[in-house]
């Protein structure tokens, strides 16, 4: 459990919400976004960017493609509303390694913050089909 005192220092926003003055570069220690960014629109991503970017460490755990139901054993009509969202609309074989190998360093190079360097990254053991990574912003940025 987190102590009051530091959750007071967590601060959760939408895009249209996010304070400028947490937009300066070294304003923020990190930023941390959780399965979203496959189905933001680019003008969401642009907002959420501008945060990341700036922001010391950004931390993300997302799927790396979109998928069809079918890849997942169901029998539904795949709706193209949410395969037309995000950075990345490539679609991917969830159950095929090689595919997802591809997929995950497509993502990498997607959602990495501008002037950010990627110090880890993997995709997850229980779900392959999801990427976790942690950037941090470039030493050499004079900004901060």
């Amino acid at each position: 459990m987190l102590p009051k005192v530091h959750f007071e220092k967590l601060l959760f926003v939408l895009p249209d919400q996010i304070p400028q003055k947490i937009l300066e570069p070294g304003k923020l220690d990190l930023a941390i976004q959780v399965d979203g960014l496959q189905e933001m629109t680019v003008e969401s991503l642009e907002r959420y960017f501008l945060l990341f970017s700036n922001s010391r460490h950004f931390y993300s755990k997302n799927v790396v493609a979109k998928y069809l139901p079918s890849h997942a054993g169901l029998e539904i009509p795949a709706s193209s509303a949410p395969l037309s969202l995000g950075r990345s609309v490539e679609i991917c074989d969830i159950w095929n390694i090689a595919d997802l190998e591809n997929c995950y360093m497509k993502h990498l190079d997607s959602y990495k913050p501008e002037c950010h360097d990627i110090v880890f990254s993997r995709l997850d053991r229980l779900f392959p089909h999801y990427c976790s990574f942690v950037s941090k912003r470039n030493a050499s940025r004079s900004d901060d």
